[in-house]
């Protein structure tokens, strides 16, 4: 059992600061399983298994980070730019919607909304992108809608 988190976890950062990473991977785990909820164990193990190569399993902790704790930024920044890295851009957008809902509106999260919209463009099987709402558009004709070739 182990009888002072803050002081594992203190020790899990340094060595994952120091770049031992298999060390640091082990405390994280010695905190998560004596507090499978532990935010910043969690949040630190999704980036640590997400830089290992395996950033599927990385997102699920670092889900569990932001289910524990919503109000932390990093938490988020992390996780969505974890989503746009392995190509799931759609739940990348829906964790960007998510964290705005909860009130991380700051210029980090418009650097990530561009980042996405980048990412968006780059896969093959995007049919079209919208942005604002064009559903009004789609019944005028072109010199309705301002457009000056037609």
């Amino acid at each position: 059992m182990l009888d002072n988190v803050d002081a594992a976890l203190e020790s899990a950062i340094s060595s994952h600061e120091a770049g031992d990473l298999l060390i640091a991977g082990e405390k994280y785990l010695e905190i998560l399983k004596a507090d499978p909820s532990h935010p910043d164990a969690n949040h630190n193990f999704g980036l640590l298994t997400a830089k290992l190569g395996e950033p599927a399993m990385g997102v699920q902790f670092l889900r569990t980070a932001i289910e524990t704790n919503p109000t932390i930024a990093d938490y988020w920044v992390s996780i969505i730019n974890t989503l746009i890295e392995i190509d799931d851009v759609e739940n990348a957008k829906i964790a960007l919607e998510k964290a705005k809902e909860v009130g991380h509106n700051s210029e980090v999260f418009e650097k990530l909304e561009a980042n996405l919209a980048k990412a968006m463009m780059m896969i093959n099987a995007v049919k079209s992108v919208s942005i604002g709402n064009v559903e009004d558009l789609l019944s005028l004709k072109g010199s309705e809608a301002r457009d000056e070739i037609t």
